[in-house]
Parts: structure tokens; C-alpha cells; sequence
């Protein structure tokens, strides 16, 4: 199924098994030591729960890929402390956190506090 919106093409896949986009609200102002405790306390939980659940994934190359990518020695490519979370962006008082989730993993990553929204991500084709 794809979307267009004005020359923009929202490719969209329903796998079972796919990239989310995980939204957590805070109320640190700046990248203070706290705020960064924070956001790695909710990203290890997360990590935890697909390290715990590993079994389950389908697609194990998917996560093999995920550790390979966070054992490279890059220093373009900051994954931060955890191989399958980490953040990709902070906009006031959102921080957005990147992970490969399956079905039953988003509605246990839905239910922590911290979380405000589990959102698939979705893949852009722009047509000029």
C-alpha cells in the first residue's frame, strides 16, 4: 500500500517484524547528565525486552545485522550505549528512540510510562 501526498510516495509494508519509531516525553531542558540518564534508563529497558524476547524475531538477521552495525568501531555512526534502541533525535521536550520491535514487543514498549507513541517507520520515495 503507498500513500502520495504532493509528489511524496509513503511506501508502507505491514511486516510482522519492522523499524518503530518510539517517542518519549521528558522534562530536562538541554542534554544534561540527568536527561541522558533518563533516556538511556527507558532505551536499556527496551533493549532489555528484545534481548529477553530474541527468540521470538523471525527475521534473527535482522538483529545480527543490528550487532554487527553497533560492534563497528565508526565514529560516524553512534549508536549509543545499546545495539537494537537508541535514540535518533531530541525536539524540546520529545526524544525519539529507533528499535526493530515485534507485535507483542510494541504493545509491551506501548505500555511504559515514559512512552507516548509507538509509530512504524515509514519509508519516503520523493518524486521531482
Amino acid at each position: 500500500m503507498a500513500t502520495f501526498i504532493k509528489g511524496v510516495r509513503v511506501l508502507e509494508e505491514e511486516n510482522e517484524e519492522d523499524r518503530f519509531m518510539i517517542f518519549i516525553k521528558h522534562s530536562y531542558e538541554g542534554k544534561t547528565p540527568e536527561f541522558k540518564k533518563y533516556i538511556d534508563g527507558i532505551t536499556m529497558k527496551i533493549n532489555n525486552l528484545i534481548v529477553d524476547n530474541r527468540s521470538t524475531y523471525k527475521n534473527q538477521a535482522k538483529l545480527e545485522e543490528m550487532e554487527e552495525r553497533y560492534d563497528k568501531d565508526d565514529p560516524f555512526l553512534d549508536y549509543g550505549n545499546f545495539p537494537f534502541t537508541y535514540p535518533i533525535s531530541s525536539i524540546g521536550d520529545t526524544t525519539v528512540l529507533f528499535a526493530y520491535l515485534t507485535p507483542e514487543l510494541v504493545e509491551k514498549v506501548k505500555a511504559i510510562k515514559e512512552v507516548t507513541a509507538v509509530e512504524r517507520d515509514k519509508k519516503v520515495s520523493i518524486n521531482c
